[in-house]
């Protein structure tokens, strides 16, 4: 464990409805945090970007946007990292198997972007062995 791993100067967890008004109201929170931390605009883009992608993910394909189930969450904030868990109730996916979006044959694909979009903007992107939980680490670019 690196030494920022062990100076979290903020953390939440919990549990939101299966909504997407639920997950922006959180989203909002999370990221008016960071910036509190005087992060970047570029580095608060990405973090705010994943962070959406991952809840929309969530809500609206793993959970298919049933408000009987929950998203839970987990959010860690220290001086130079960023690093939070989204765990939907369903089934789960293969992230591995989404087409690039960017290639020809992934560009009339209506899905997959998300994926795209959150491995670009973390640091790291890690899906559990079933897919339904992402783990999201975002280091700070520009420390002030």
């Amino acid at each position: 464990m690196s030494p920022d791993e062990q100076q979290w100067t903020w953390t939440t967890k919990g549990a939101i409805v299966s909504d997407l008004n639920a997950a922006h109201s959180l989203i909002d929170e999370v990221v008016g945090r960071v910036r509190s931390n005087q992060w970047n605009s570029k580095d608060v883009f990405a973090l705010e970007l994943t962070l959406e992608e991952a809840f929309v993910n969530a809500v609206t394909h793993g959970n298919h946007s049933d408000k009987s189930k929950h998203v839970r969450y987990e959010c860690k904030l220290s001086p130079n990292r960023f690093c939070f868990t989204v765990e939907d109730e369903g089934s789960g996916f293969d992230p591995d198997v989404i087409a690039d979006p960017t290639c020809v044959s992934g560009l009339a694909v209506p899905s997959g972007r998300g994926v795209h979009l959150i491995r670009g903007f973390s640091t790291r992107a890690d899906w559990n062995e079933k897919g339904n939980v992402l783990t999201v680490e975002i280091d700070r670019k520009d420390i002030k």
